[in-house]
């Protein structure tokens, strides 16, 4: 952060802008838990897979 942006001085939110912040933190929020569960899904999807193509490989 460059020394202009740590003197600036900031106003105050209003409800309504902070209102519209919080609604878009939780919809980021949200979006991030389906992303952090899709990735799992993934994960579990190319371990089966590896698991599937190699498992011929091992003896029984």
């Amino acid at each position: 952060m460059s020394e202009c942006a740590g003197k600036m001085e900031v106003a105050p939110l209003t409800l309504e802008q902070f209102e519209i912040l919080k609604k878009k933190n939780c919809m980021l929020e949200d979006e991030n838990k389906k992303l952090k569960s899709d990735i799992r899904e993934l994960q579990q999807v190319i371990v089966n897979m590896c698991h599937e193509r190699y498992s011929h490989y091992r003896p029984d």
